[in-house]
């Protein structure tokens, strides 16, 4: 199966090769000015975020490392499944059956909470916030290459260091607001939103959406630099403004030049699913409930193989005869298992004894 590129037709083709700020413009970001013709939602069928912090982050790390994701799986846009809130936009081409996930957490790092609107600065629309630490502490326990964070309305200092990203202790939340000049037990204490506040697991933080959305090859940290200003409003603008302006931070610049540039280039594989796998027909008209089990089946393969890149050459092959045809079946030989096992079973002598007894 050929990789179809989303200009030959999004109505048609069967699988797509999705650059980062494509799925990014799914989420109405309005520094992403490019319309790709792919533009999936998410159905009403499908359940809410449930991620944690540290998938999040974790996954931008992958990306960044240039590591596969998985593919998604898309299908033909169904009437049926439009929610409320997308039946004014008219550009929705497909829906989102697996991927909703890591394509939210995808469009968190292109959001930009610092973004300016009309002179003023506008934060009130971004709940949770995606840094970059540039300027890491080596933790032999962490398996990162890149040091992502996450800062959210509920954790505006944000997690700890290490892979699991567990909520700060009481002392740290403390040292954090002190950065701010707050103090917790006064009786006005109001907590912070993400963008007065930093990770304070972080030595130089910065929005990832600032690194993500620089354009200039040549003067990308002179063009950071531009975009910080010249105040220190904010307690992270001090230590990211040293740490551009020091010569011997040269190399971690360089990695993390690599890294986004990387992004720029990187893909990921959409699945298309065929639209008879998803429209009624006879079989569904006489017999509702064992063609929607079939249907329920043949999506989730599909989903489990796009989340494994080693599997795409055969979930392609899947596809291409027939998926439905081959859980069907699938389906038929664990039944003829299951019903082995329990012959099996009853014809035990333990089972028999009992029996008689």
């Amino acid at each position: 199966m050929s990789i179809s590129c989303p200009a030959e037709g999004a109505e048609e083709a069967s699988s797509f090769a999705l650059p980062l700020r494509h799925i990014a413009a799914w989420h109405d970001i309005p520094e992403i000015t490019e319309r790709p013709l792919v533009w999936a939602s998410v159905p009403v069928l499908q359940r809410g975020l449930v991620w944690d912090p540290s998938q999040i982050e974790l996954l931008w790390d992958s990306i960044l490392r240039g590591f596969p994701i998985g593919a998604l799986v898309l299908s033909a846009k169904i009437p049926e499944q439009i929610k409320s809130t997308d039946e004014t936009k008219p550009n929705i081409t497909h829906h989102l059956l697996d991927g909703q996930q890591r394509c939210d957490a995808i469009a968190l790092g292109y959001k930009d909470a610092f973004r300016v609107l009309s002179g003023q600065a506008e934060v009130a629309c971004i709940t949770s916030i995606l840094w970059l630490d540039l300027d890491p502490t080596k933790d032999e326990w962490s398996t990162r290459e890149f040091v992502v964070r996450l800062t959210t309305p509920s954790h505006p200092w944000g997690y700890t260091r290490g892979d699991a990203a567990k909520p700060l202790g009481a002392r740290e939340i403390r040292d954090a607001l002190k950065r701010i000049g707050q103090d917790p037990s006064a009786e006005n204490y109001c907590r912070p939103s993400p963008a007065k506040l930093c990770p304070q697991a972080a030595n130089v933080p910065v929005p990832l959406a600032w690194l993500l959305m620089i354009r200039q090859d040549d003067n990308f940290w002179d063009a950071l630099l531009a975009r910080l200003g010249g105040t220190d409003d904010l307690p992270w603008h001090a230590p990211l403004r040293d740490f551009l302006k020091d010569p011997n931070k040269e190399p971690n610049r360089a990695c993390i030049f690599r890294a986004l540039r990387r992004i720029e280039h990187t893909e990921i594989i959409a699945l298309c699913a065929p639209s008879d796998l998803l429209s009624d027909n006879r079989q569904e008209t006489e017999s509702t409930g064992t063609c929607k089990y079939f249907q329920h089946r043949a999506l989730i393969s599909a989903a489990q193989s796009a989340r494994d890149p080693t599997r795409w050459r055969r979930t392609c092959l899947l596809y291409d005869q027939g998926l439905l045809a081959q859980v069907g079946r699938s389906h038929r030989r664990n039944r003829e298992t299951d019903a082995g096992h329990s012959a099996d079973f009853a014809r035990h002598p333990c089972r028999a004894g009992r029996r008689k007894s």
